[in-house]
């Protein structure tokens, strides 16, 4: 790499990436295996080609394109492939020679680390650049003003620390748990988190002009008890469970408190996502809600209809349920959640359109190929760590 980075403003080695894949992204598939075979299983394949085909001639993000190349490779062993991951591991390189700003886990500096660290070799150096300027933006602002949330805020930064045992990762992990509970609104033995308005998007201000509390689990209190699980940070967890569980209609989840309505079944809001955190709670010791199977089950039996999903990705659409199934599968071992994982794969190929799409992580392309290798190989798929989803393999 030439040039010196604009991220840290020091020679180039402190962002080298190498190109040669890291083992251990893909030695952890013991107990991981496919749910599909026979002629689901090859159409399957079939439209997983056909995804990377589109990919590699679309505009994908540099962080998005290494992350799915790199699981493509491991199992697509051909020489266009080898081709497009190595060009994909260059790009993400590049990535770090331009102005990073935004500190995110997705489309900041977080994020783009956490892959890198992920599926390549010697990025300590530059993890440790990403630690320091973290640790100083979680160390200097007191109190916290900025997002909490898992997309932009302090439960995407605990992501990108969560599985590092370094000195700056438990600092920073501290510094995490500090903040939110700083910023914890508790009663009657509940807790959760406010939105301030000037958080929202321009779309959602006149809707929650005093802000709002948030419940799923892209952007709200669903993200910060799947973290805590995840960190042992039991009494967090379980005060933001009991709150999470207050939060429904009609037996489905609301997408904020002030909700007369519930939320559309996704990943990012609604059912799946709060259920999905509250397995985290469970399946680290926390003591199941007397209905959690039951809530479980009714979301993955809807339709497509009822459900409210109209798209193929892992935000909101059928890949992203399809993989909370299975990844409740891998968990449990329950049969019936790996067959709702394979009934959303096939609603997955009936909302195909051809030629039409977004080639992203989080609603597009990328996550929906990612999701069906998920579904096709013995490869556990770590990545979907960025998305809260790593339950504990059974």
């Amino acid at each position: 790499m030439v040039g010196r980075c604009k991220l840290c403003n020091v020679a180039d080695s402190a962002c080298r990436i190498r190109l040669t894949t890291s083992a251990h992204s893909y030695a952890r598939g013991v107990t991981w295996g496919p749910i599909l075979e026979g002629e689901p299983a090859e159409r399957a394949w079939s439209f997983l080609r056909g995804i990377a085909d589109g990919l590699a001639s679309a505009h994908v993000s540099a962080p998005d394109a290494a992350l799915f190349w790199s699981y493509a490779s491991s199992v697509l062993d051909d020489e266009t492939t080898l081709a497009r991951t190595e060009h994909a591991h260059e790009r993400l390189a590049q990535h770090f020679e331009a102005e990073l700003t935004h500190l995110g886990l997705f489309g900041g500096v977080a994020g783009a680390a956490w892959i890198a660290a992920h599926i390549a070799d010697d990025v300590d150096e530059l993890l440790a650049v990403v630690d320091a300027k973290l640790i100083d933006v979680l160390t200097s602002e007191r109190p916290w003003r900025h997002h909490y949330d898992l997309i932009s805020g302090l439960v995407g930064y605990g992501v990108y620390f969560a599985d590092r045992e370094t000195e700056t990762a438990t600092q920073g992990r501290a510094l995490i748990l500090d903040h939110l509970a700083q910023l914890a609104e508790r009663r009657d033995g509940e807790v959760t988190w406010h939105t301030r308005v000037d958080l929202l998007p321009d779309h959602q201000r006149e809707q929650f002009p005093a802000g709002c509390y948030d419940v799923g689990l892209a952007h709200g209190v669903a993200g910060v008890v799947a973290l805590a699980a995840k960190l042992s940070a039991t009494t967090l967890r379980d005060e933001a469970a009991r709150w999470l569980l207050a939060q429904r209609i009609d037996d489905r989840f609301k997408g904020r408190a002030s909700d007369a309505y519930p939320a559309r079944t996704a990943w990012c809001y609604g059912d799946p996502g709060v259920t999905l955190a509250l397995w985290h709670g469970v399946l680290r010791g926390m003591p199941a809600p007397a209905d959690l199977d039951a809530m479980t089950a009714r979301w993955m039996q809807r339709s497509p209809h009822d459900a409210g999903v109209t798209d193929g990705g892992l935000c909101h659409g059928a890949a992203g349920l399809a993989h909370i199934c299975n990844r409740l599968y891998h968990a449990t071992g329950r049969a019936e959640y790996a067959d709702a994982a394979r009934v959303w794969i096939d609603h997955l190929f009936a909302l195909h359109k051809p030629g039409e799409g977004i080639a992203n992580f989080l609603e597009g392309a990328v996550g929906i190929g990612l999701a069906l290798l998920a579904a096709l190989t013995p490869i556990e798929p770590d990545w979907d760590k960025l998305l809260l989803c790593d339950l504990p393999v059974r």
